[in-house]
């Protein structure tokens, strides 16, 4: 269409497998390890080509889940996922066993705009223990995409993180500014 000089640049991807991916359901979930933040030198990868549906969705349509898990290091993890495609990724976290799972969170994101990333900061893990999570693309038919996901170990709170941490603060009496705090 348009005469024979345009010119344009396209994948194309033929495939006749239907295998199915190892963390396709809980069963196989990839081990994560955590690490601290600011430390990691990669995440775990993984494409959701060949994913299917294990669960119902927290939000939107899981017809593309995958399967993580990591043992909890600390008390606060920071679980974080990222995609190459704007899929709006679900992140769900759960705890128990593979065959009597609780949802703890289900993080997306819904104000109209496409998004190719999704954090969920907990603080109620208990160290040592197993927990399990899940992400797909919220909406049905997502693209076919590369996940990079971590589980980040948070920093133990400052000491004035609660009202009664709280650092009393000495107020300059003139414009010299002789008492600056940072924080």
């Amino acid at each position: 269409y348009g005469g024979a000089d345009q010119e344009s640049q396209f994948s194309l991807c033929i495939n006749t497998s239907s295998a199915l991916l190892d963390n396709d359901d809980c069963s196989g979930a990839i081990n994560v390890v955590p690490c601290a933040l600011g430390s990691c030198s990669s995440g775990v990868s993984v494409t959701n080509t060949g994913a299917t549906q294990s669960m119902s969705g927290c939000y939107g349509t899981a017809e593309d889940d995958m399967w993580f898990k990591f043992t909890a290091t600390s008390n606060r993890h920071l679980v974080s996922v990222s995609t190459e495609e704007d899929v709006n990724p679900v992140l769900e976290i759960f705890d128990g066993t593979c065959g009597a799972l609780t949802s703890m969170t289900c993080r997306y994101t819904n104000n109209g705009t496409t998004y190719s990333s999704i954090n969920a900061d907990i603080t109620n893990f208990i160290i040592g223990h197993t927990y399990y999570y899940r992400v797909y693309g919220s909406g049905s038919a997502s693209s076919k995409t590369n996940y990079i996901t971590y589980v980040y170990t948070l920093p133990a709170p400052p000491s004035n993180d609660e009202c009664t941490g709280a650092i009393l603060l000495t107020v300059n009496t003139d414009n010299s500014c002789t008492n600056i705090y940072n924080g």
